[in-house]
């Protein structure tokens, strides 16, 4: 994994790269200027990785609602936190 890792922090096409459970093993999100990119991108970068055997690919045609900030809010709870600090109720808190 740390070097599957290292050889997509390399690939300057790839912007995120996340572990899934599913029927693939990974998502990548690609950002390349066409199709033609792609192609050359899946070619001669992707196929290319040691032990992928199956890529397929998705494209967004159009945007309808953009990335925004996570709504966190409902999580200031100290309830929750077990910190004893509401403002901070997602971080993680260490016992003793």
């Amino acid at each position: 994994m740390t070097r599957l890792k290292a050889l997509l922090n390399a690939l300057r096409e790839v912007i995120s790269a996340f572990l899934v459970s599913g029927e693939s093993d990974f998502l990548l999100h690609v950002v390349v200027p066409d199709l033609r990119d792609y192609e050359r991108f899946l070619t001669e970068s992707l196929l290319r990785l040691p032990g992928w055997r199956d890529i397929r690919s998705n494209f967004a045609i159009k945007t309808i609602k953009p990335a925004g900030v996570l709504p966190l809010e409902h999580l200031k709870s100290t309830h929750r936190s077990g910190c004893g600090s509401p403002e901070v109720a997602w971080r993680r808190c260490e016992v003793g």
